[in-house]
């Protein structure tokens, strides 16, 4: 896996186009946990997005780490995904680059 922090282009709600390799490997991951939120089973979503996206808590993301799983790099692109402000264990960052936790909560695809 390519976690290394490099440039690339994924697509953060709310930023311009943060790291998509450490994003990817992150999510890839942070499913072999269960989410610490909602309490999806490992290698399940936590929820599904806009245009068939997988999501995942950011609490999953902060258990791949502290259990080793994800860089720092990692859990850095995470929080770039989950969006700009406040952030808590119930925010979503989906798999697919362009998916935006703000157009699922509106129902749109």
């Amino acid at each position: 896996m390519n976690d290394t922090g490099s440039p690339g282009t994924v697509t953060a709600a709310g930023s311009a186009t943060p790291a998509a390799g450490p994003l990817r490997a992150a999510c890839e991951l942070a499913r072999m946990t269960n989410c610490g939120y909602c309490w999806a089973r490992p290698q399940q979503p936590c929820t599904a997005g806009p245009g068939g996206a997988a999501g995942y808590h950011l609490a999953r993301f902060a258990r791949a780490a502290r259990r080793g799983l994800i860089t720092p790099a990692g859990f850095d692109a995470a929080l770039a995904a989950a969006g700009d402000g406040m952030y808590s264990g119930a925010a979503v960052v989906f798999d697919v680059p362009g998916a935006r936790a703000e157009d699922h909560a509106r129902g749109a695809s």
